[in-house]
């Protein structure tokens, strides 16, 4: 008789890049809780959920159905992590507004990632079609969240290595929304969506 793989060995076997990524973002949510049981502070504690919510929906996600150009995969992971590596503290800024700001963006892409459930992802793929939460009314509520967060930081923190990091990070989540939408368009689903839904990332702007 043929012997059965245990599904965890089946996992491990299928999807090395997402586990290898769950490990990833679950080392940084330990560093964030370290980080938040040194300060107990809203910012520690939702840089931390949002790590670890991260590291549990790569496990969970659903495989693609079809995906963009590699190219599109250092697009992610640049504009992804280069917040972490470049952006710096500084002595200037308008520093109460800022974290206001940016734990409300916080909260929002905690939020938002929890409504995309196992279509989570990075790089532009389709993984199943989310219209529900704050996809109501936009279509890219994650990329938006991040920009409102990233915003308050650079505005708590005013430095002009922020701002370039800042500019530089705003193109790039532009051009994966670019490159989202001309990936998922090709789903018949997907532009019954966009016509109901027609703004990107601002309700009457864009």
């Amino acid at each position: 008789a043929q012997l059965t793989r245990p599904p965890t060995l089946v996992l491990l076997r299928k999807r090395p890049l997402d586990i290898a990524a769950a490990l990833a973002w679950a080392l940084l949510a330990g560093f964030r809780l370290a980080a938040f049981l040194a300060d107990p502070t809203p910012l520690q504690g939702g840089i931390f959920i949002f790590n670890l919510l991260v590291a549990f929906l790569f496990l969970v996600r659903r495989p693609a159905a079809v995906q963009a150009p590699l190219k599109f995969f250092w697009l992610a992971a640049v504009t992804t992590f280069l917040p972490m590596l470049v952006l710096r503290p500084t002595e200037t800024g308008f520093r109460s507004t800022g974290i206001v700001i940016h734990n409300f963006g916080l909260g929002l892409m905690i939020l938002t990632i929890a409504f995309l459930n196992r279509s989570f992802g990075v790089a532009p793929a389709h993984r199943g079609l989310v219209t529900s939460g704050p996809y109501r009314w936009v279509r890219h509520p994650l990329y938006a969240a991040e920009i409102v967060a990233l915003t308050g930081y650079c505005l708590g923190y005013l430095s002009p290595g922020n701002g370039l990091a800042w500019l530089a990070i705003v193109t790039g989540q532009l051009l994966r929304i670019h490159a989202e939408e001309n990936l998922l368009a090709r789903d018949s689903d997907y532009q019954v969506y966009q016509a109901r839904v027609r703004w990107r990332l601002v309700p009457g702007l864009w």
